[in-house]
């Protein structure tokens, strides 16, 4: 009887995940592999992954030969067919931050912390490692800056006169495309807090 399993924490499972040691390629698996990989777009566009993804976007390559079995990250595997470098125990991370993307010009090797660095930099993810961000604050990219706001410094404050002039913030949300909890955030200061 195998002994039972463990739980493993979330970051756990990523390291796993990702740093896996890949399985011997055929040319038919490199075949395989670049058939469910979109390059239509051109050679400087994000491939984009067309075959299964988990929860978080990343592509998953299942590999079956013989009794050996494996589920790769799709990008890993693009880094791996297009330089003939494993990666080991580095993270393969996305220049253009599409967890799908298998464009190997848009890959890159580093560790765990080059890619929390790389998060924190582009403003996707708070990095608390060597406390940098309370070393060098103008680091934090906040606002329109930030590249995943859907929201300006203007619409902030467009925002905050129509919650004043007694609109109700669901009417707000529909307004800017964004949830009405997002407005009261923005309305109480939880948010956008350097827009006066």
């Amino acid at each position: 009887m195998p002994p039972p399993r463990m739980k493993l924490s979330e970051e756990a499972k990523v390291a796993d995940n990702d740093c896996k040691q890949l399985l011997p390629r055929t040319p038919g698996d490199r075949e395989h592999f670049w058939k469910k990989v979109d390059q239509s777009g051109g050679p400087d566009s994000c491939w984009l992954w067309m075959g299964s993804k988990d929860r978080k976007g990343y592509g998953d390559w299942h590999l079956r030969r013989g009794n050996e079995r494996g589920k790769f990250r799709a990008h890993r595997m693009a880094y791996f067919l297009a330089y003939g470098v494993d990666p080991g125990n580095l993270f393969v991370c996305h220049t253009c931050d599409q967890p799908a993307c298998c464009n190997p010009k848009h890959l890159w090797c580093g560790t765990n912390t080059d890619n929390n660095r790389d998060s924190a930099a582009k403003g996707r993810k708070k990095w608390k490692a060597e406390h940098h961000w309370r070393q060098h604050p103008d680091d934090i990219v906040r606002g329109e800056r930030n590249g995943l706001s859907k929201l300006k410094e203007t619409d902030v404050v467009e925002i905050r006169r129509l919650h004043a002039s007694g609109l109700f913030q669901y009417q707000i949300g529909k307004m800017f495309g964004v949830t009405p909890h997002a407005i009261w955030c923005i309305v109480n200061r939880k948010t956008w807090k350097h827009v006066s």
